[in-house]
């Protein structure tokens, strides 16, 4: 038993249920109710009225709910440093990119495309749906084609693409030597 201030609690709440809340016949009366209702409705709007100012801070107005969308919106410092690194990425990336593709072009206009032997390092491909044999050096990873139609990016004139005749490689006659010397 859980008693508080000398009472007990559990007798109270048994006390409670058996007998049911009895109504003065008075309150009953029109009049005393009205009088009740008024009393009640006053006391609220009294209560309403000094949480005005609370709800007038409260409230959402079409101004206070932009000014929370606009920090919501504004970047946070770790956005920003984000989106600082991921230019500092880029830019060494391409940077990067530029680079290994001087050093490739570099390394490819070098290539004797011959072995130490003097072997071609020619291999031929042949599977392109033309049948016309190209050619890739084993060392320095040149692609050598023969003279071909090419669908270069769209224009507004060519949304499908603008096709054009490509020349053959310079180097291509070394792919006709390739296939000269297997057969």
């Amino acid at each position: 038993m859980s008693k508080e201030n000398g009472l007990d609690l559990k007798g109270l709440v048994e006390q409670a249920n058996a007998e049911p809340l009895k109504v003065p016949v008075i309150a009953l009366d029109p009049t005393v109710q009205a009088y009740m209702n008024s009393s009640i409705s006053a006391a609220v709007k009294e209560i309403f009225a000094s949480m005005g100012p609370v709800f007038e801070k409260i409230s959402l107005t079409p101004e206070k709910l932009a000014l929370a969308e606009k920090i919501r919106r504004a970047p946070t410092e770790e956005q920003e440093a984000a989106k600082a690194r991921e230019r500092r990425e880029l830019k060494n990336m391409q940077a990067d990119e530029a680079e290994n593709r001087k050093n490739r072009e570099r390394i490819q206009a070098a290539c004797p495309h011959k072995y130490k032997t003097g072997l071609s390092s020619i291999g031929t491909i042949h599977n392109f749906p033309d049948r016309q044999a190209r050619g890739m050096c084993m060392q320095c990873s040149i692609q050598i084609h023969p003279r071909e139609w090419v669908i270069l990016a769209p224009s507004a004139e060519h949304p499908r693409g603008v096709p054009m005749v490509r020349d053959a490689h310079p180097l291509y006659h070394l792919v006709l030597e390739a296939e000269a010397g297997k057969s």
